[in-house]
């Protein structure tokens, strides 16, 4: 499909958003907030009407429309990569305790566990070796 503007591509993207927020994925290890399923079992308002979700996804889909590439989605994954986004995120917590530079960003961790096969100790060398700090980003 031709779409050099990608109008089709954000529609497509607003009517997932849509559909996981109202109907939800029946994922039982599900835990994304932008998802029915997900909000039933993190404890959040689970029933979501349509005209809730717009408001709720609209600040996804402006950055889609104005071309920033650090819009982030929340689409509902496998239950491995939700596993390891979830070990990603404690690694780069326990990254940072050496200061507010010291440590890992978010995505070099998540790298790191990619890279090494969801091992974490080998992540942990992987990052040693390989990803930035927080600080010599910021450089």
């Amino acid at each position: 499909m031709y779409d050099p503007e990608g109008k089709a591509l954000r529609r497509r993207i607003e009517r997932r958003y849509l559909q996981q927020l109202v109907t939800g994925c029946g994922k039982g290890w599900c835990m994304n907030e932008y998802c029915k399923s997900g909000r039933q079992h993190l404890g959040l308002q689970d029933t979501i009407t349509t005209k809730d979700a717009l408001p709720m996804i609209k600040p996804f889909l402006d950055g889609l429309n104005h071309g920033q590439d650090h819009t982030p989605l929340h689409f509902c994954v496998d239950e491995k990569s939700q596993k390891q986004r979830a070990v990603a995120m404690m690694l780069a917590a326990e990254s940072g305790f050496g200061g507010k530079d010291a440590g890992y960003s978010f995505e070099w961790c998540l790298g790191a566990l990619e890279a090494e096969a969801g091992d974490l100790d080998a992540a942990r060398v992987w990052l040693k070796n390989w990803a930035p700090t927080k600080g010599e980003i910021k450089g």
